[in-house]
């Protein structure tokens, strides 16, 4: 039988190979059924065979892959289009039960692997310079407040403020509380978050320290106290109407303007 099969190799595997094409489906089909039916002997077998002898297996199966890798690219494409919903709900399920494993997997990688993720990052923007200005512009259209806050803890680190960042609350609750429109001359359009008491004097965008300004006013008030910006009649509404500049809503801007003389006590005299 042996001999047979050898001298007729290519001539049985011209029949397998014909009467395969003929039955596929119904080959898939039983396969899947007895597979299934079968599944923890199977792999109990599979996975000693493996362990017997990894080296052969992971050999063999490179080989295997590299032979056919285009093939398996498209099969694997094809799979993930077909069963997106599906591969996309198992990942979700994955990540919330490894959580923790998988963010200190991915924090050893970069720690090993800075500098060859640097490069290859570096790379991709080079040869992506539009899709990626494309990609960022229409995510600013859709994450506007996401992308304000993002340039407002830049410019707050670079004046060396501990705690930069702005809650999302903070800016959508400004935008709500000015009905989304420039405090000092009603425009809707271009509108910005603006330090009462500018940055630059100790100021943070907190509650009771920022005013929504469209870009020119904000841009007229610069660094400038509200009182030199202001009317009197203005800085009255911002604290009676706004709540913003009330003396106990900031320490540090007390001393400030204490210390410039621009402290009022209860009695209107400056300190």
């Amino acid at each position: 039988m042996k001999e047979y099969s050898k001298i007729n190799k290519e001539k049985i595997s011209e029949i397998k190979r014909s009467y395969y094409e003929s039955n596929r489906e119904n080959l898939i089909k039983k396969s899947y059924n007895y597979y299934h039916s079968n599944k923890d002997r199977i792999m109990k077998e599979w996975t000693d065979k493996y362990r017997q002898n990894p080296d052969f297996y992971r050999n063999k199966s490179n080989q295997a892959y590299h032979k056919h890798k285009n093939k398996y690219r498209i099969r694997r494409k094809e799979y993930r289009i077909v069963n997106f919903d599906k591969l996309s709900r198992k990942r979700k399920e994955y990540y919330s039960k490894n959580k923790d494993e998988i963010l200190l997997r991915q924090k050893i990688y970069i720690d090993n692997n800075k500098q060859m993720i640097n490069a290859r990052k570096k790379i991709y923007r080079n040869k992506n310079k539009e899709s990626i200005a494309l990609s960022k512009k229409i995510s600013m259209s859709k994450n506007p407040l996401k992308y304000k806050a993002l340039l407002i803890k830049r410019r707050e680190i670079k004046k060396g403020i501990k705690d930069p960042y702005p809650s999302k609350n903070i800016i959508q609750s400004t935008y709500d509380l000015f009905n989304h429109k420039c405090f000092n001359c009603n425009s809707i359009e271009f509108l910005s978050l603006d330090h009462h008491i500018p940055l630059s004097k100790g100021g943070k965008l907190e509650k009771g320290n920022t005013v929504l300004l469209c870009r020119s006013c904000n841009s007229s008030k610069r660094n400038k106290l509200p009182e030199d910006f202001y009317s009197h009649e203005q800085l009255i509404e911002l604290r009676e109407k706004y709540g913003i500049g009330k003396k106990e809503t900031n320490r540090p801007i007390q001393l400030y303007l204490f210390q410039t003389g621009r402290l009022e006590t209860t009695t209107g005299k400056r300190l």
